[in-house]
């Protein structure tokens, strides 16, 4: 698929698949979005979810709201990176392999601390080219927990 990755538009990732819109014209059938969820009962695929409002169920997933910021496609792994404005910011990706992309899971990637400032885009690049980041997944008992990534 060729694809155009999107941001700007809320808490979500959208896409346009331009191959598909080339040959049927069709901007409804070729674009689609995603929202951005954390596998936090760790089965490695994406399941029923609870809201970012909402208290973590170990039995489903967790949507988060972070849109993003700037979108960069990983040409290694295919996986789509975004920075998340915020104080100290973070970067998220979106996991490759998921066809359709509405059934990706997310990863969010903390800024170390101190952490002060907000991520620039280059971040996402030097993330996506293998610089250590610490993956944040969600725990009932403490809200957050960090894993090495």
């Amino acid at each position: 698929m060729r694809t155009l990755w999107t941001s700007g538009g809320g808490p979500v990732v959208g896409w346009i698949n331009t191959k598909m819109f080339d040959e049927t014209g069709d901007i409804a059938k070729s674009q689609g979005w995603t929202a951005l969820i954390l596998d936090t009962n760790g089965n490695g695929k994406r399941d029923e979810y609870v809201e970012p409002n909402q208290p973590v169920d170990p039995t489903k997933d967790k949507r988060i709201v972070a849109g993003f910021y700037a979108v960069m496609p990983s040409p290694v792994d295919g996986s789509v990176w975004g920075s998340f404005r915020s104080n100290p910011g973070a970067v998220v990706r979106l996991a490759p392999g998921s066809n359709p992309p509405e059934t990706a899971l997310a990863e969010i990637y903390n800024v170390p601390m101190p952490g002060f400032g907000r991520v620039a885009p280059t971040s996402i690049a030097r993330a996506s080219c293998g610089c250590r980041w610490r993956a944040v997944t969600w725990a009932a008992s403490t809200g957050a927990s960090a894993k090495a990534r």
